[in-house]
């Protein structure tokens, strides 16, 4: 029997420290203040993590499955769209 009631114990604060902890974290969420923590920036591709700057060809709708080669020329990356034919092996 007591090991019931511990058992019962335990699970209902459990339940009850998450409950707390939800509400805590919705409130900090609605209030907009998360602490230390920064708010998602979308990536800039202009250079990457060691600064050395980045060439990305436009962005064709014909070319989904494109093949990406990197290409380290002189101080950039160089990204060149190979077309989907290439890189395929035998003709599917």
């Amino acid at each position: 029997m007591v090991s019931l009631l511990s058992i019962g114990i335990v699970v209902s604060g459990a339940i009850l420290y998450s409950t707390v902890w939800i509400f805590h974290n919705k409130r900090l969420a609605r209030r907009g203040k998360r602490g230390f923590v920064s708010f998602y920036k979308p990536p800039r591709f202009e250079a990457d993590a060691l600064g050395r700057k980045i060439k990305v060809p436009e962005m064709r709708h014909d070319a989904y499955d494109a093949i990406m080669v990197v290409r380290h020329v002189n101080n950039h990356k160089e990204y060149i769209a190979e077309g989907p034919e290439v890189g395929r092996g035998a003709k599917a």
